[in-house]
């Protein structure tokens, strides 16, 4: 398997709105760089097309569990 690059930049001025949107998209980047290369269809994931979340969801989860063929260590967290 070749290695994953995930490029993170701000389209717009520095601001809490760019911040809040680093730590959706960082997140959303990481699940990538797991092995979840789809784009989910539901805006309650993490791998949703455009991130809202920072945590995994439940589907977030069964999904690495199935990828990985084991229970996943990491919990869904709070919706912010």
């Amino acid at each position: 398997m070749r290695p994953i690059h995930s490029y993170v930049w701000p389209l717009g001025a520095d601001s809490a709105a760019t911040a809040s949107c680093y730590h959706f998209v960082t997140a959303h980047e990481l699940g990538h760089a797991l092995g979840l290369f789809m784009h989910s269809t539901d805006p309650g994931d993490l791998m949703y097309t455009y991130p809202h979340h920072r945590v995994v969801s439940v589907n977030d989860r069964y999904t690495i569990q199935i990828l990985y063929h084991s229970i996943s260590p990491m919990v869904p967290g709070p919706r912010h």
